[in-house]
């Protein structure tokens, strides 16, 4: 990779790109791969599969744009976020390595193939993926709804960004201050879809779930700003930003709404696979702002380039003339 950094690409941002006329989308993807190496993680490829299989007939040559960007960025594919912590864990896999593993990229490219002659079975896999994540987000809600009946208004107005960071720390010390509460929230956001994932290796998951502790995710970085993501996307739209004294008028840290929490569960997933790289690049300010909460205090060694679009011109400030970090390849 001539010692590029790596940087994840999210779906706002491909499809910015796929906007661009053809002449100025070339242009961008040269400089982006002059100075990085830009990966499509498995969540993109997800994402912009349903989106083209689930679109209305007006908007599936859009959709299919950006799917046919993805899937021609083979072979820079990069695994999915919880696959990099079963690495990590189970695998005691050290440096991380991200690629999507060759046999996994053909069944998804045979997916693809599907959707594009109509397969039924394959739409039907789509809707109840599309189900699915409904269920994961209406269960967030009840949480975050919990949330508030036990917390006061005080501790969920931190001032400001840093003051949410540090609410989101205490708050993951506090589910793994005992054996109960760690043991629950981590089979409810690692163990369970990693038993799915690896039904063979059940008892590893077992095990190593069993051992963690806060000292060992020192140990860990990526585990431990997967876990501390995911409890920053359960708080942030139940977490206003601000003075306490003009509590109601500030802004909620993440808009609270299903509609936008469906959407919070896959940008969530963006942020992750960019703790394995130097890089992320988005056209979302709500995932800017996430993943920039890593950058300042240390615990991401990479950038969150908040790229946008104006005029038909989209700005990406790495690739003109901004500092790219120019370290290590990973940001672990």
């Amino acid at each position: 990779m001539h010692g590029k950094p790596l940087a994840v690409l999210d779906k706002s941002f491909l499809q910015a790109v796929t906007e661009l006329p053809r002449e100025q989308g070339d242009g961008l993807w040269h400089e982006l791969r002059e100075r990085f190496v830009p990966l499509i993680p498995k969540k993109l490829l997800e994402e912009a599969l349903a989106a083209y299989a689930l679109s209305k007939p007006e908007r599936k040559a859009a959709h299919k744009k950006v799917l046919d960007a993805a899937t021609h960025c083979l072979p820079f594919w990069m695994d999915h976020a919880l696959e990099l912590v079963f690495k990590q864990l189970i695998l005691r896999q050290e440096p991380l390595d991200p690629w999507m593993r060759s046999g996994e990229c053909e069944q998804f490219r045979s997916l693809v193939a599907d959707v594009e002659a109509g397969s039924r079975e394959t739409a039907k896999w789509m809707e109840e993926r599309r189900k699915e994540k409904e269920e994961r987000v209406s269960s967030r809600v009840q949480q975050q709804e919990d949330l508030e009946k036990e917390s006061s208004d005080r501790s969920r107005n931190p001032q400001d960004v840093s003051g949410f960071l540090v609410r989101g720390i205490h708050y993951l010390q506090r589910l793994m201050g005992s054996a109960e509460s760690r043991a629950a929230f981590l089979e409810g956001c690692l163990g369970g879809t990693m038993k799915r994932w690896h039904p063979q290796q059940c008892q590893r998951i077992d095990e190593a779930l069993a051992a963690i502790t806060l000292d060992l995710l020192e140990q860990a970085k990526f585990t431990r700003n997967y876990l501390l993501l995911e409890v920053f996307y359960d708080i942030a739209p139940v977490c206003r930003i601000g003075p306490l004294s003009a509590r109601a008028a500030n802004p909620f840290v993440l808009k609270r709404s299903k509609k936008f929490q469906i959407n919070n569960e896959d940008d969530q997933q963006y942020v992750a696979s960019a703790f394995c790289c130097r890089a992320l690049l988005t056209c979302d300010h709500g995932m800017d702002r996430m993943a920039g909460a890593f950058v300042a205090p240390g615990l991401w060694a990479g950038k969150s380039i908040l790229c946008t679009r104006n005029s038909g011109i989209l700005n990406v400030p790495g690739l003109q003339g901004g500092a790219v970090p120019q370290a290590s390849a990973t940001g672990i």
